[in-house]
């Protein structure tokens, strides 16, 4: 298993945000995990923190697996159906 963080690239495309360059030396840090797993245990986030593979953009996660732009929608309707 690996996890990714998946961003908005700068302007809709493949460049990470700058606040998201060094995001998995932020999350090295001791309160960083903590602060965002709360409710997991130590050894659990340990274990996330090893099999985090870094951070990437929507665009570069749509092109790879080829989906199409047309699927994607702006936003959800206001009554979140």
């Amino acid at each position: 298993m690996i996890g990714l963080m998946i961003v908005e690239g700068e302007n809709g495309g493949h460049t990470l945000p700058s606040a998201y360059l060094n995001y998995r030396s932020s999350l090295e840090s001791s309160t960083a995990l903590l602060e965002f797993l709360p409710h997991r245990s130590n050894e659990e986030r340990a274990a996330i923190l090893r099999a985090f593979a870094g951070v990437t953009t929507w665009r570069a996660v749509m092109d790879a697996l080829h989906v199409p732009d047309a699927v994607l929608i702006d936003r959800l309707p206001e009554d979140g159906a």
